[in-house]
């Protein structure tokens, strides 16, 4: 947190600046960095005697923001990794830790649309086997709806 998160924050607003230089320059602001999907997990594994665990996992995160000719990219994860980051293998996750992964895949409606779209979000749904499990992620943002984002103005 003390280092992807500030510098998504740094280069989002640099990508602000170079925007308001008009065209091709810029990016739009990317999906949150450090959501649940790519939280940190941690706890006693029942199936080891108890054995404790910790690992972040990479089961899901947000998409890139559009640029100037381009569509935003799919596994961006956040402006501080730009596309470097890998989603998990469901299979490899499951059989190390005591988890399910019970679905992912790309999140119906959240890209962002425009002349160049941005790219959705990557969503999925896990939970401990038999133990409770820890799960520490850091995302700032929070999706308002039209009608309680009209009330707060």
């Amino acid at each position: 947190m003390a280092t992807t998160n500030v510098n998504d924050r740094l280069i989002i607003a640099g990508n602000c600046v170079f925007s308001t230089m008009g065209e091709p320059y810029g990016q739009a602001e990317s999906g949150s960095h450090l959501p649940a999907g790519i939280g940190v997990i941690s706890g006693k594994d029942p199936f080891k005697d108890g054995q404790p665990y910790v690992n972040q996992v990479f089961i899901g995160y947000a998409g890139g923001g559009a640029r100037h000719g381009y569509d935003g990219w799919l596994t961006y994860c956040g402006p501080a990794n730009g596309g470097l980051i890998a989603l998990d293998s469901v299979e490899v996750d499951e059989s190390m830790y005591p988890i399910i992964i019970e679905s992912r895949g790309v999140v119906a409606d959240t890209q962002g649309i425009g002349e160049f779209e941005g790219a959705p979000a990557v969503g999925g749904v896990f939970y401990p086997v038999d133990h409770e499990m820890t799960l520490v992620y850091s995302a700032r943002w929070h999706n308002f709806s039209a009608a309680r984002r009209a009330r707060r103005r």
